[in-house]
């Protein structure tokens, strides 16, 4: 199988984010808490930075980010450009 890879460079963006180990099928359980965490003020679409997947376990680990310019209420909730 074939695959087209493009590098682009972005402008950095600041995100609220929060890391998950387990399954990745189960990550949107948790999700929400960092809507919740920024009080759902957000500048643009959700998104998951995969670290590591195990393709056959689906076990990995990720951030669940959400760009936002507010800072992030909770213990296990960060944020960074």
């Amino acid at each position: 199988m074939d695959y087209t890879i493009e590098i682009r460079d972005i402008e950095p963006i600041r995100i609220a984010f929060m890391r998950y180990k387990g399954l990745a099928y189960e990550a949107n359980k948790v999700f929400p808490n960092v809507f919740k965490s920024i009080r759902g003020k957000t500048n643009s679409a959700p998104f998951f930075c995969y670290y590591v997947m195990n393709p056959e376990t689906k076990y990995g680990e990720l951030d669940l980010c959400v760009p936002t310019v507010e800072t992030p209420v909770g213990m296990e909730l960060r944020s960074r450009k």
